[in-house]
């Protein structure tokens, strides 16, 4: 949905007032940047996040199905392909989904191209859906916050066991391998000279 179109729905349900819509605008030019009426609009305390988010739903749901954010996990190998800037500015994050493909979710259910250019980045198949935008931008804030060593997870069938350093795995599963007895420290050190490039 377009923002005029947003803004439109909700003077229509008497959510906001044009005092109010011609406030939020007039703050959007003196901040510049690209943040959306919308937003500015809930910032001031004119309208729910909630009020927002139904009725972006209830639009979305022509567009693109709604997605629970809670219960997927973030595809960090894709996320790791795709600019942080270009995450930022179409307000998507891409899960798991699946070999070979993954789970958009969009703020915008009609940013088409974001869909595109995510199966371009990835070079996989892209199921698509709807998420609130304040849910997305906490994620969003979050993923990048960590660094990247702490954004893998440790995975068993596909469960999420928890989330650590890679290396700090690796390291952990060689000293319990040893103590189990299942290899010994020769068996290791052989192994790494193996493997090592030569």
């Amino acid at each position: 949905m377009k923002e005029s179109e947003l803004l439109e729905r909700l003077k229509k349900a008497k959510v906001i007032n044009d005092d109010q819509l011609k406030k939020a605008i007039e703050l959007k030019k003196n901040i510049g940047g690209n943040a959306r009426i919308a937003d500015i609009l809930v910032k001031l305390g004119y309208v729910k996040r909630s009020d927002l988010n139904n009725i972006l739903t209830e639009e979305s749901r022509e567009y693109l199905p709604p997605i629970d954010i809670t219960n997927h996990v973030i595809d960090l190998e894709s996320m790791a392909k795709i600019p942080k800037e270009f995450i930022e500015e179409h307000r998507c994050v891409v899960f798991e989904s699946g070999k070979g493909k993954v789970l958009l979710a969009l703020a915008n259910p009609e940013d088409f191209d974001a869909i595109e250019d995510v199966k371009f980045l990835t070079g996989k198949v892209i199921e698509a859906g709807f998420a609130p935008a304040e849910g997305l931008d906490r994620l969003i804030l979050e993923y990048y916050k960590k660094p990247e060593q702490e954004r893998a997870a440790v995975r068993v069938g596909g469960d999420v066991l928890f989330r650590a350093d890679p290396a700090l795995i690796t390291r952990a599963l060689a000293l319990l391998l040893i103590r189990r007895g299942i290899i010994s420290k020769t068996d290791l050190e052989n192994e790494l000279e193996r493997q090592s490039p030569k």
